[in-house]
């Protein structure tokens, strides 16, 4: 018969029956099982119990005598955020409690409850208990009681109590900035995944943003007409990255050492190209030379227009004048409101030259500044099904293009 009781929740039933096996004691009592588990994933985790039982009874006859699940009230603080407080008795071996409570380590997570971060949150994004209450159509009474349990279970103060006001304490103003980022963090991904389509699939592309603005998204369109059960999403990354664990299933960017173990599918070639409003030139008259029209130019590519002078031969007696911008679109933008001359990849800008939104009477570059590359985690052909049939269509966009000399 039973001589002691051992409490333990149910996430710790899995590593108090790994003890017993291990250090081939025996329990007498697993009680008390934690409320905030469902009915389901305790009955799943006592099923699992009782097949133990079953495929250990030759070997330890003695292991398991009786597993019974008894209905209580809610009772011993079970009770807060449980399903009405049913509480599971799993009644073991013989042997003694005392010697065998020593093997039962805590393996739940440290992690306060949701409703007390909430309330932290607001309360120190608010500076006051009583807003944070209107916020989450609560009491200030059960806001001060989420952050004292809060402050219970970190084992320091979270804010200064000054008369009737509350400001964030040092340890508080840190914790707060934590706590909203992870909070921030966890609504993001709840959202994204709510927005996945019921039937289909999505996959997540990184790209530079210039190329996904001005080159990927407008032909987007076509791909969805031929997958419309593929949803592509698109994040900009300006650097390349450790594809591995980022969350994104393939990345569009420069060639670079970085990418080192991927795959690298050549798409395009960064050409540049001096463009400007049709208005600027006008106005300084068809004649003009290069060297007395204002330059534009990209932050990170200070030496452009040396290159593009030495290559095309156009004398520039100071390659380096001009305002300065950090993004490809931002280039082309000054351009088409007549601020300069831009020098910047042809691919970008085939509907303003078509438009005649931006005029090129100058010579274009003749070297490759940069090749735009599909990188993926791994060969097309074992890519999952989504993924195989973006890259497809990318590839045969790009090769399209470039036999038709529109890059």
């Amino acid at each position: 018969m039973p001589v002691g009781d051992v409490l333990l929740p149910p996430c710790e039933i899995t590593a108090a029956l790994a003890a017993i096996f291990v250090s081939r004691q025996n329990v007498e009592t697993v009680d008390r099982v934690d409320g905030q588990v469902d009915r389901a994933t305790i009955a799943c985790r006592l099923e699992a119990l009782r097949r133990v039982k079953a495929s250990h009874r030759d070997k330890s006859r003695q292991l398991f005598e009786t597993i019974e699940v008894v209905p209580f009230g809610l009772a011993g603080g079970i009770g807060e955020a449980a399903f009405h407080g049913v509480d599971h008795r799993i009644v073991l071996g013989g042997g003694c409690a005392s010697r065998c409570k020593r093997h039962f380590h805590c393996v739940r997570r440290k992690i306060p409850s949701n409703s007390a971060l909430l309330a932290f949150e607001a309360a120190a994004r608010h500076g006051s208990f009583s807003r944070a209450a209107e916020e989450l159509a609560l009491t200030e009474g059960a806001i001060s009681r989420q952050i004292a349990r809060l402050e219970s279970f970190l084992g320091v103060a979270l804010f200064e109590r000054v008369g009737n006001r509350v400001r964030l304490a040092p340890n508080g103003t840190r914790y707060a900035v934590q706590v909203r980022e992870s909070l921030d963090r966890l609504e993001r991904d709840s959202l994204y995944l709510m927005g996945q389509p019921i039937e289909g699939a999505s996959i997540d592309i990184a790209a530079i943003p210039t190329f996904a603005t001005r080159w990927l998204i407008p032909r987007l369109k076509c791909f969805q007409d031929k997958h419309p059960n593929i949803t592509v999403h698109i994040a900009e990354r300006m650097d390349p990255f450790l594809l591995a664990g980022s969350g994104f299933d393939a990345a569009i960017h420069f060639e670079h050492p970085a990418w080192a173990g991927m795959h690298l599918h050549h798409l395009l070639e960064e050409v540049l190209v001096p463009v400007c409003s049709p208005a600027l030139l006008e106005d300084a008259g068809a004649n003009t030379p290069l060297d007395e029209l204002p330059r534009l130019h990209r932050r990170q590519n200070p030496d452009a227009w040396q290159l593009y002078a030495q290559e095309s031969g156009i004398v520039l007696t100071n390659s380096a004048i001009g305002a300065r911008y950090d993004l490809h679109s931002m280039l082309i933008e000054a351009a088409l409101a007549g601020l300069g001359v831009a020098l910047v990849p042809r691919l970008y800008i085939g509907t303003e030259l078509e438009q005649g939104r931006l005029v090129a009477p100058w010579p274009v570059g003749k070297g490759v500044a940069k090749n735009f590359s599909l990188v993926l985690p791994e060969p097309i052909e074992l890519s999952a099904g989504p993924l195989q049939a973006f890259a497809t269509w990318i590839l045969d966009e790009a090769r399209g293009l470039a036999l038709q000399g529109s890059t």
